[in-house]
């Protein structure tokens, strides 16, 4: 690519390298995308370091979807800002914290919305910040996304075991026949050099 352009250098660890093995994850991909748009930049590259010892070099084009949806979604955050610090000024002296946060909770980012924060570690933190915890019976509500809870989380472990299982027969296959890559023609391909990284969308089944 010619002219300026953006880089963000990454650092990772092969315990967290999974999370490239389908392409640079989409939380970077809109980070760097936000830089292009403030610049007026074309293009933007990530260079990150697995383990301190392999290097890989990603090169991403501006697109515009995304950044306008960059600049939709970031007018709606500073509209729900202004809106809580509105609610919040109103009453201030008379609020603690958590009447404070209860005022304002309805603002917080949807769990469900595509475009979301890190809304984990946002509720982890509101949570530290509580000084008045206290413990409420459940209902029926709670019952049922606690049991989903213990059901996603025990087919987690299962799927996170068949999955190294699964990774490990085909890299024995690839040795056995000298192959660095599979290739699917159009539905992907297996690229297995510094990482083991597959691309693979079954468009037979996706038709039906």
């Amino acid at each position: 690519m010619n002219g300026k352009g953006v880089l963000e250098i990454k650092t990772i660890s092969g315990y967290n390298a999974d999370k490239w093995s389908g392409g640079i994850p989409p939380y970077y991909i809109a980070q760097i995308q936000l830089y292009m748009l403030v610049l007026g930049y074309h293009y933007g590259q990530f260079a990150f370091l697995k383990d301190g010892r392999h290097m890989d070099v990603f090169t991403v084009e501006a697109n515009q979807n995304i950044q306008e949806t960059i600049l939709v979604e970031a007018e709606k955050f500073y509209n729900s800002v202004q809106e809580a610090r509105e609610i919040i000024d109103t009453d201030f002296r008379t609020l603690n914290n958590n009447e404070a946060y209860r005022l304002v909770s309805h603002l917080e980012p949807n769990v469900e919305d595509e475009y979301k924060v890190d809304l984990d570690q946002f509720l982890s933190e509101k949570h530290k910040a509580m000084v008045d915890r206290v413990s409420v019976d459940s209902n029926d509500e709670m019952e049922r996304l606690t049991k989903d809870y213990i059901q996603y989380r025990d087919e987690e472990k299962l799927a996170k075991s068949n999955k190294q299982l699964t990774q490990q027969l085909i890299k024995q296959m690839m040795l056995h026949r000298g192959a660095q890559e599979i290739d699917f023609g159009h539905k992907g391909k297996i690229i297995w050099g510094k990482t083991f990284n597959v691309r693979y969308k079954d468009i037979d089944k996706t038709n039906f």
